[in-house]
């Protein structure tokens, strides 16, 4: 019984959010990250919005980001698909901005996430 319990104990946080990975990184283990930057923008002809994500990482420049959830890979309808997305793995929005660079340009959607 004292098993089952403590079992219980410890999947309790898998089973309140989600596990999802950015480029094999499950960052809801990270104990040292509690904030997430994100970018979405509409990709070229594509349906699909290139999302980035900042969580203290080196990365490199235009960087394609591939996010995997419950052994799926995630193609983000758009910044709201984004948003619900966080909020559903344990992030909620502190921040959101929009920023057009140029005329004609797509616009670009930031989003701060802190850890719930």
């Amino acid at each position: 019984m004292k098993k089952m319990i403590l079992l219980a104990l410890i999947g309790m946080p898998l089973m309140l959010f989600g596990q999802f990975t950015v480029d094999g990184v499950s960052i809801n283990d990270l104990a040292e990250v509690n904030y997430v930057s994100t970018t979405a923008i509409k990709s070229g002809v594509s349906t699909y919005y290139k999302v980035t994500f900042d969580y203290g990482q080196n990365v490199k420049d235009n960087k394609d980001f591939t996010v995997i959830a419950e052994g799926e890979k995630v193609r983000f309808n758009s910044g709201v698909h984004l948003i619900h997305f966080m909020e559903e793995n344990g992030w909620e929005l502190m921040n959101d901005n929009v920023v057009v660079f140029s005329a004609g340009a797509r616009p670009t959607y930031f989003y701060l996430f802190k850890r719930k």
